[in-house]
């Protein structure tokens, strides 16, 4: 029979998070790189004719980035 003892000593949760600004910087670096991935996309679907309208307007391609 064997039983665990914990003795307090363990490392605390908190010590294994990344800081806020770390996190931040990160968040904002995914957030620049999926903008700027939507709209090539959108370019691209536009050099191939594909329509990019909503109610027969044209969306500009800089608002994807959007």
């Amino acid at each position: 029979m064997t039983s665990s003892h914990t003795t307090g000593h363990e490392p605390s949760v908190q010590a294994a998070q990344p800081g806020t600004l770390l996190l931040l910087r990160r968040g904002g670096l995914a957030g620049a790189f999926a903008a700027v991935c939507t709209t090539a996309m959108a370019a691209i679907a536009r050099a191939a004719d594909v329509g990019l309208e909503v109610d027969a307007a044209a969306i500009p391609i800089a608002a994807f980035a959007l």
